[in-house]
This record gives C-alpha cells, structure tokens and sequence, in this order.
C-alpha cells in the first residue's frame, strides 16, 4: 500500500526536515504554540511504518507546503463470506442514565475528528453539545453556561491546563462546572496537574465509549446532588 497526502501549509525548511522525525521535535516553538501537538506523531508513525514493512518520508518546501509519503505490505486481501463476517455490536444501553438528555456540554478540542467521534458517543443519550477549538474559544463562550466541560490538554492558542486555571479564578461563587480532561498523557504527574489545574476528572485518549459516559454521568449526578462538590481526578 502507499498512501500520499498534500498539503498547503506553511511548509519546512531543510534544517527542519532532517530532524523532523526526531521524538519531540517540531520546527519551532511559535510553531508548537500556534498549531498544537506534542512532536510524538511523525516518529511513532515512521516506527509504526516500519514494523509494517514500509516506511513514512516527506518532502517540503517553504510557504509552498509538504507531500507525506508511507508505505506499507498490507498482506493479501480475503473476501470473508457473509455468513461468517461478525455482528455488529450495539451500543450499550445505559438505563440509569435517562435523567441525563437535555444537559449542555462544551467539547474543546482543536481535531475535529476527535470532536466527532465525543459527539458520536455523547449525543445519543441526549445530550446537547457545543463545540471550540481551543481554550480561548472555551473562555470567549462563557464556561459558566455549561453543565459540564471536556478539555484537551495540547491546543493552540491557549491549552486546556491554562484556560481551566483562567476559569477557575473567575467562576461565579456558588457554581462549579466540572471539567474534564481529554488527553493521551496519562502519567501521575499530568493527572496531578490536571487535578491541580482545578479539574474534576481525567479521561485518556483513545477514549473509550463506556468510560466517557460513566464519567459524564457521574459528575452531572454529583454536581446536581452538591452543586459545590468537586470530585477526585480519575
């Protein structure tokens, strides 16, 4: 298989491109700040390339933008006959959540692909979602007004530790909106800096349907009970 993919972006220098693929590098730090992500992508995808038998290169030019190339041995393709293709698997039912239709919740994240796969998950039990891409966004709409928060950590702009600490310090007494973290970094330190950062929960990426919910129903049911609790981060 080879799978090529264009882009018109800002494009890379030489210097940039011969350390591209270097664990926790990206071209520069305005970069890092104005277009998010870690510098982990490039180097697991590479790596990942080649324990599949191919390999992931680019080529760049400045203000022009970039042709990412990979390859890989896909094996040979086997139709599965009908009768044998596995079933479908639904959706948990989640009975005891049917009090919750109806609540507002802010998704922040700056990838619409994970925005849609939170709101695959999310708006068939009711609820009533609002999206931002980063955590200015988060702030320019008014946090107060929701039921409840689902923060990425990594965003351009302003990330999702820097806007709960903002908010937190302007929340109108007497409420408070849980905020929880959406993340792949799930190490005791970040979990205490999520906690820290006045965050009530800690979800890691990939998310996972059950967990997502659980943890959403947990924190509206608590926040309903004692509007001034706040739960332990997960």
């Amino acid at each position: 298989m080879r799978v090529e993919v264009r882009d018109t972006g800002i494009g890379m220098s030489k210097a940039t491109l011969d350390k591209l693929f270097e664990a926790f590098t990206q071209a520069d730090a305005v970069t890092a700040r104005k277009y998010g992500g870690t510098g982990l992508g490039l180097n697991i995808s590479r790596r990942l390339a080649e324990l599949m038998g191919g390999t992931l290169s680019v080529t760049s030019e400045e203000g022009a933008g970039s042709v990412f190339v990979m390859t890989f041995e896909a094996g040979e393709v086997i139709a599965v006959p009908e009768s044998e293709q596995p079933e479908m698997k639904t959706m948990p039912k989640h009975d005891d959540n049917a009090d919750l239709p109806g609540m507002h919740i802010l998704l922040v994240d700056d990838h619409p692909v994970n925005r849609k796969v939170a709101r695959l998950f999310l708006e068939p039990f009711g609820f009533i979602i609002t999206e931002a891409v980063d955590g200015q966004e988060a702030l320019d709409l008014d946090m107060s007004r929701y039921d409840l928060v689902l923060m990425d950590l990594n965003m351009p702009r302003l990330g999702g530790l820097e806007a709960t600490r903002i908010f937190r310090a302007q929340e109108p007494e007497g409420r408070h909106v849980p905020i929880v973290a959406l993340t792949a970094d799930a190490m005791h330190d970040q979990v205490e800096a999520c906690h820290a950062a006045g965050m009530d929960a800690h979800i890691p990426k990939p998310i996972i349907m059950d967990t997502l919910i659980d943890t959403v129903a947990g924190l509206l049911r608590l926040k309903e009970d004692q509007p001034d609790a706040k739960a332990e981060v997960a």
